[in-house]
Order: structure tokens, then C-alpha cells, then sequence
């Protein structure tokens, strides 16, 4: 045997165990893409409850919005109309009469005031 002949055969049982270990190698690869594709399918199938339940919660929570709403326009109305029925019948002085006032102008100016400085003081210390 030639030197040539010794190496080809060395070259052909190299080729042949990388053939072997690219085998292998390609199996475990499959085989992980198969679990992670079960995991993957499970995912799916533990997240389209979820978010069906997640769809009617929404829907409940529109409706109750919407109905919260109603009311609140209906309250509105009532106390709006109640105001006006209690303005009809009130003894006191009308807003322009009240607003002739230059002193009660001053005092509500002063009490506005001292309203914003103890704010931002209050602020100012946090």
C-alpha cells in the first residue's frame, strides 16, 4: 500500500464518522424543534381561553361603562334640574347684584390667593 492509498482510506473513514455525527446531530436538532413546537402548540391552546375570557371581560366592562354613563348624564340632569327649581324659589340676590360688590370682589380675589400660595407651599415642601 501507497501512501496515497493509506490516506484515502483515512479520508473515507474521516467523511464517513462526520456522515455518522451529522446524523446524530441532525436528529437531536429535529427532535428539539419537535418539543418546541409542543410547546409552542401548548402555549396556543393555554392562551386562546385566556383571551376569549379576556374579550368577554372587555365587553362586560363596555357595557357597565356605557351604563355608568347613562346614569351619570340622567344624575346630571336631575341635580341641573332640581338646581333651577331651587333657583326659582331662593331668596338670594341675583349674580349680578352680588358681583356689584367691590369688597366681597377683593375678598374672593385675597382667599384665591392665599389658596394658590398655601398650594404651592404645601407642593413646594414635598
Amino acid at each position: 500500500m501507497t501512501l496515497i492509498d493509506i490516506l484515502l482510506v483515512l479520508l473515507i473513514i474521516a467523511a464517513s464518522s462526520l456522515c455518522v455525527y451529522l446524523i446524530f446531530s441532525l436528529n437531536k436538532l429535529n427532535q428539539s424543534v419537535n418539543v418546541l413546537q409542543k410547546d409552542v402548540h401548548n402555549l396556543i391552546e393555554n392562551t386562546i381561553p385566556v383571551l376569549e375570557n379576556l374579550n368577554e371581560v372587555t365587553a362586560k366592562v363596555n357595557r357597565v361603562a356605557a351604563e355608568a354613563e347613562n346614569h351619570w348624564s340622567e344624575l346630571n340632569s336631575a341635580i341641573e334640574s332640581a338646581k333651577e327649581k331651587i333657583s326659582r324659589f331662593s331668596l338670594k340676590p341675583s349674580a349680578a347684584a352680588r358681583s356689584d360688590n367691590p369688597v366681597q370682589n377683593l375678598i374672593k380675589n385675597l382667599t384665591a390667593v392665599v389658596k394658590g400660595i398655601s398650594a404651592f407651599w404645601s407642593e413646594f415642601n414635598r
